[in-house]
């Protein structure tokens, strides 16, 4: 019988190892302060070694030392402190190695091959079938899409067998302190939560996830992310941009050759949590005379370096993000699908660009608003006013049926278990020009543009120099690199060289 995982027991919930090679919960607080004292009974701090000495064996034998010690050390659970210890092996530490596991990267499954290949893992749990057609591929991405869904799974949840664990959405009060301190193990919590629940979202409802939700998480390239229903398939995250000046985007790809997934770029909005990474860049393009302009020329240097992955066509878009694809839609040839998610608008010059671009040239464009929703009247124009015959607008406004306190902003509209409904149609002219629907960009303009964006650049200035910035840190472009004959690499490039304008001119 699996055991029962819990995370609502900080001290008594430990795990001791039954028979027939499985475990049990056992609680004892008392026995835990006694512990805590130095006075606890033999019976329990042998009882508390050999369950960690026996969970330790299992995930060696399963997945390798090297990617155990690694997950430990990411996730600060140092299986061999507790064992020389003899503290218990809680619930909680288990949880916190299972999320670690369920958050797969590439680089694990090639490393895995690569062990199956020289037959360095001694006891998978796979079918041999399955283990031969491991063995005959060379990269990952050359592995058929059934074997990688199932050999995902294994790398995943290697502990299948033992455990029962179903990652559940934090509570509101771990969310709201997470909100002023950077929690990784809290956001890769999300991740997997965000992840079982893919398999429910249609395809634009999974697109508008990675936007609204995803694309805050602050993911890492390798990172895989189970892809919408009756997709069959897996993406992988090919390159991360993080320029420091309020640009932060994703670029996915399809895990394997055969997954026909497309190919996707997105683009972070700003985001409400102090933590998240470059906060003040975004609070700064946000409030600038061009909304958006600045962060989009930030990550122009970089394109050139993009361009191995190939001509990534559908680009999408929350808040902040959704303006940047709006920029990025006039000035680049390659794109053909647009999604934009509660995203302001852009200058006029840029529609006007935009138009006389795609006068004769197909173009797609989903515009998703939600009434009630002020920053959504931000910036002059949206994309797809007054624009040619070719261009295709798929136009979609959502009211909420129920105040469930989200902000609306931020609301997922193609939740399966939200409740709200759509109005499509419309005078879209009207719809798009937000200088007639708001007196809000006027005074976004004079208000932010001359005060609020040079007074939050220079607090960003101070920050910089006098705290060790995240955003400093982790500037640049991380991609991965294929061509790589030995094994799966990431580049870092930390500064771009070329530069391109987009003017009024």
């Amino acid at each position: 019988m699996k055991v029962e995982l819990s995370l609502n027991k900080y001290f008594s919930d430990r795990l001791e190892y039954a028979f027939n090679n499985l475990f049990k919960v056992s609680n004892s607080l008392f026995l835990y302060f006694l512990n805590v004292l130095y006075i606890a009974p033999d019976s329990y701090t042998k009882a508390n070694r050999k369950a960690i000495d026996i969970f330790k064996h299992f995930l060696i034998q399963r997945v390798g030392k090297q990617r155990l010690d690694r997950i430990s050390d990411k996730m600060k659970v140092n299986l061999d402190y507790l064992q020389n210890n003899s503290w218990p092996l809680r619930s909680r530490d288990v949880v916190k190695l299972l999320d670690a596991f369920k958050d797969l990267n590439v680089s694990e499954i090639q490393e895995f091959i690569d062990k199956v290949k020289s037959d360095e893992i001694k006891d998978p749990i796979l079918d041999k079938k399955i283990l031969n057609k491991i063995k005959r591929v060379k990269k990952f991405d050359e592995l058929d899409s059934k074997t990688c869904e199932i050999l995902v799974e294994y790398l995943s949840n290697p502990m299948k067998d033992l455990f029962n664990y179903t990652p559940k959405r934090p509570d509101f009060v771990t969310r709201f302190l997470a909100m002023f301190v950077f929690d990784f193990p809290l956001l890769l919590h999300e991740k997997v939560f965000l992840c079982s629940e893919n398999e429910l979202l249609s395809k634009e409802g999974f697109y508008e996830s990675l936007c609204k939700r995803f694309a805050r998480l602050e993911m890492n390239v390798g990172s895989i992310i189970p892809a919408y229903k009756d997709s069959g398939g897996y993406y992988r995250i090919a390159a991360k941009l993080i320029t420091g000046d309020g640009l932060v985007s994703y670029t996915l790809l399809a895990l394997t050759k055969d997954m026909k997934l497309p190919a996707l770029r997105l683009f972070k909005g700003t985001g409400m949590e102090f933590s998240s990474i470059d906060f003040l860049s975004y609070l700064i393009t946000n409030f600038e005379k061009d909304l958006g302009k600045r962060a989009f020329k930030s990550g122009l240097k970089y394109e050139k370096f993009l361009k191995p992955l190939g001509r990534v066509k559908t680009e999408l878009g929350h808040s902040l993000g959704g303006t940047i694809v709006e920029y990025r839609s006039a000035h680049f040839d390659h794109i053909e699908n647009v999604y934009l998610f509660n995203a302001p608008g852009v200058p006029y010059y840029v529609i006007d660009r935009f138009n006389k671009k795609y006068e004769k040239k197909p173009f797609n464009i989903f515009i998703r608003k939600s009434q009630g929703d002020f920053i959504e009247n931000a910036g002059p124009y949206h994309l797809g006013y007054q624009a040619p015959e070719a261009v295709n607008i798929n136009f979609i406004k959502f009211v909420k049926q129920e105040d469930d306190g989200e902000i609306i902003h931020n609301t997922t509209f193609l939740d399966p278990i939200k409740k709200m409904y759509a109005i499509t149609g419309g005078d879209l002219d009207y719809e798009l020009n937000n200088y007639k629907r708001s007196l809000l960009e006027p005074f976004r303009m004079i208000f932010g543009g001359f005060l609020l964006s040079p007074f939050i650049r220079f607090l960003r200035y101070i920050k910089r120099v006098s705290f060790n910035s995240r955003a400093d840190q982790e500037q640049g472009l991380y991609i991965e690199d294929m061509n790589n004959k030995k094994t799966y690499k990431i580049r870092h490039i930390k500064k771009g060289r070329t530069f391109v304008d987009l003017s009024n001119s």
